[in-house]
């Protein structure tokens, strides 16, 4: 059955529109105020990745990340843990495998390859598609050899074209083709093959004409096209009409299919220009020719490398981002339901020429709510830099801090964008700020969340010495059992132990000793990770009966080396800055807003997908 006349007309609507060129100027119509503020925060990899694709990989209801190494022939996985995420700990967010490709990767898909509820991956190599099989917790097995079916293929999708029920492979090659890989029980059929005439820099896999069958809309950096295949509907399926080829800007890039215009069908969005990059939208069959195709002052985009659409501000109209890969920046474009992109000034802490600043060589971007908060964050694959940098969209509110009174007057919460940590993670202070090891005080307070509440008590310093041993790296406690939880002296709730003091003026009365006072022994709370402890020594407290006293701060264990959001770095071995990529000098503030707050909820918080 070919298509009727109705259809093809519509159809060519898709491709004959006039190309739409979104505004990149601020305009008072497209405020910022109702997207998140965007923390940065990158992490290093051992990889070079040239592309980029989001999944949740292990079932636990966080979306994790998969890179191509470019340089490495592998592929790398990185599972996420939203709760660390939720704090800027990006380092301790995630975890990383490795799997080895034997050839260099180009492009990566992720789907249900084997329809066993689990998330493969499917890889572009230079010989063919190898897939990696998914056990189901986040770890992949490379099939022997690469499915032999495709020249140089440069980009790939998996999604069910033919309807089936069984997950098909479309690839697009650098010798023209689309082929496509029809999946049947127990592997694939033969393959297909159809031109699309020029090498196919990225594929769309969506049903572009709203009759419920896949259709393919390929982009080539060769002849700068871009051309639509339809599938025929019914029994016919597996057959496609190829539309003219429609202009698709120079040497264009990616591409990306979303409703822009609320109509009910698809449309299409290509970033294209190079260092004079622009973002073009092809409205689809909804509307007739030239229909919302104005052409509107534009500031270039540079280099434009990945593009991708969803609802950010919550507004129920479809937003665009795009990576710059020679700017090292994310340029986001407010959609107005209407079919218009206009580009607004980054809503990130971290900006250069108001757009999001990123590491360099930004080559793939992808959205996914890797903190659990609802929103999604904006994640790069930076190839110049070896490095993943993720825009959170957590935003944590100022955190109250405990203001110390003499006995007989009422404490007050007075609320505060800082909070300086309590002291030496091994050693007791009464006013709940945590201590000062960043990484030891995430680990001890995302199992025992009064530590950052109430005080950092014998049961905090308790955790310390075991479950976050290898977390704080403090050379000189001996582990105390949670189980018996045995309290030592302490002082009146007026008087202030420390470590280590030193009096001052004329020397004091002998003090009364206080016996065996009462504690009270909380809950065993299950935690995140078991450590092995290291640590060898109990820790004292020289009481005083003065309140002139001078404290000297114990000596605080080295630092874990570990990076946070907004690009603060937290002094250790190993850990590095870019310099261009150095915080501004209230940077350093997000290191310890988000502890509290992201550790707090972390109890109640439910992960999504």
């Amino acid at each position: 059955m070919r298509p009727t006349r109705r259809r093809q007309t519509a159809l060519s609507s898709l491709i004959a529109a006039a190309t739409l060129l979104v505004e990149v100027s601020a305009s008072p119509a497209f405020a910022a105020s109702s997207f998140p503020t965007y923390l940065a925060c990158s992490v290093n990899v051992d990889a070079t990745p040239s592309a980029i694709v989001s999944a949740d990989f292990n079932h636990d209801g966080t979306p994790d990340v998969a890179l191509a190494d470019q340089m490495g022939s592998k592929v790398l996985v990185l599972l996420a843990n939203s709760a660390r995420f939720a704090v800027g700990d990006c380092i301790g967010a995630v975890q990383s495998l490795s799997i080895n490709t034997g050839s260099i990767p180009a492009a990566l898909a992720a789907g249900d390859l084997d329809a066993n509820d689990s998330i493969d991956i499917a890889v572009a190599v230079p010989n063919g598609i190898l897939l990696l099989r998914n056990n189901g917790m986040g770890q992949f097995t490379a099939e022997a050899q690469p499915i032999v079916a495709c020249d140089s293929p440069q980009s790939v999708v998996i999604a069910d074209v033919d309807g089936d029920g069984r997950a098909d492979i479309v690839v697009g090659n650098g010798n023209g083709m689309v082929t496509l890989l029809y999946g049947k029980s127990g592997g694939f059929e033969a393959p297909t093959s159809m031109s699309a005439d020029g090498a196919v820099t990225s594929l769309v896999v969506r049903d572009l004409n709203n009759d419920s069958f896949l259709d393919i809309a390929t982009v080539s950096s060769g002849n700068n096209d871009l051309i639509v295949f339809l599938q025929r509907a019914g029994v016919n399926r597996r057959n496609f009409d190829k539309l003219a080829a429609v202009p698709a800007g120079s040497s264009p890039t990616a591409a990306v299919a979303a409703d822009f215009n609320l109509d009910g069908d698809l449309d299409l969005a290509i970033s294209s220009g190079g260092k004079d990059g622009m973002l073009q939208t092809y409205p689809g069959p909804g509307l007739t020719a030239g229909a919302n195709a104005t052409t509107l002052p534009s500031k270039m985009l540079v280099g434009p490398s990945g593009v991708a659409a969803g609802d950010l501000n919550r507004d129920s109209k479809t937003d665009v981002v795009v990576s710059n890969q020679n700017e090292a920046t994310v340029s986001f474009f407010e959609g107005d339901g209407q079919g218009n992109l206009t580009e607004i000034p980054g809503p990130c802490t971290d900006l250069t020429d108001q757009r999001c600043r990123v590491q360099t060589g930004p080559r793939g971007v992808v959205l996914a709510d890797v903190d659990g908060d609802g929103r999604d964050d904006v994640i790069t694959a930076n190839q110049d830099s070896n490095s993943i940098t993720v825009l959170l969209s957590s935003n944590p509110p100022p955190t109250p801090t405990l203001t110390h009174t003499l006995p007989g007057e009422a404490a007050t919460a007075t609320p505060t964008t800082t909070r300086t940590p309590g002291g030496a993670c091994d050693t007791t202070h009464a006013d709940g700020r945590g201590c000062d090891d960043a990484m030891c005080q995430s680990c001890v307070c995302g199992i025992d969340p009064p530590c950052c509440d109430t005080s950092w008590d014998d049961t905090c310093v308790s955790r310390v010495a075991n479950e976050c041993a290898a977390a704080c790296a403090t050379p000189s406690t001996t582990p105390t059992a949670l189980a018996t939880n045995t309290p030592t002296a302490t002082l009146p709730a007026t008087e202030t132990p420390t470590a280590t003091q030193t009096a001052t003026g004329s020397p004091p009365s002998t003090p009364t000793a206080t016996s065996s006072p009462t504690q009270s022994v909380r809950p065993t709370r299950t935690p995140l990770a078991t450590f092995t402890a290291t640590v060898t020594e109990t820790p004292t407290k020289t009481a005083t009966n003065t309140r002139t006293a001078t404290g000297t701060p114990g000596a605080s264990a080295t630092p874990t080396s570990v990076c946070f959001a907004a690009g603060v770095c937290v002094e250790g071995q190993g850990c590095t800055i870019d310099a261009a990529a150095a915080p501004r000098a209230d940077g350093w503030l997000w290191l310890l807003i988000p502890a509290f707050f992201g550790l707090h909820r972390f109890g109640s918080r439910r992960w999504s997908a």
